[in-house]
């Protein structure tokens, strides 16, 4: 490419020179316009046998948020099936956070309301996996609950 736009400029300068040298002032213009027309058809040319150029596929946002949200939803499951520890440090808080955002910010501040509407969402059986205050960093390698618990939470979530 370097090389074919360097023969057309000499190309285009050799031309006006023979035409200057010929006492053909008039015509300077008309052979220079001529050879940049040859030139530049010789480029298109050159830039159609390439083919197109890479055009990067157009990103759907839509579809790369849905694509997040699974891999963010499956790594919530993965973390639900190992120990507990996992579960306070990648689970409690999450559903703390959902069942605040369910219940309203007046919960969240009164500690004594939070357990009583949490113990009524979700029973005591539950409601000791979403409480952000139950951590128990003693029992951090004792199995977690699993998927099963994880899944009656969150129903009990989609329900408020």
């Amino acid at each position: 490419m370097n090389r074919l736009a360097l023969v057309g400029i000499s190309l285009v300068v050799g031309a006006e020179l023979i035409a200057l040298m010929l006492a053909a002032h008039r015509i300077v213009a008309w052979v220079a316009a001529a050879m940049a027309v040859i030139v530049l058809l010789a480029v298109r040319r050159r830039l159609a046998a390439r083919g197109p150029l890479s055009v990067e596929p157009t990103v759907n946002e839509a579809e790369e948020s849905l694509r997040d949200w699974i891999v963010r939803t499956q790594t919530l499951i993965q973390w639900s099936e190992t120990t507990r520890g996992d579960w306070d440090q990648h689970l409690r808080p999450t559903l703390a956070r959902e069942f605040f955002m369910a219940t309203g910010p007046q919960q969240a501040r009164d500690p004594a309301a939070m357990q009583v509407t949490g113990r009524m969402v979700f029973g005591d059986q539950l409601w000791q996996w979403v409480d952000p205050h139950n951590v128990l960093r003693s029992a951090r390698g004792e199995p977690g609950p699993g998927r099963a618990t994880l899944d009656d939470i969150l129903h009990r979530l989609e329900r408020l």
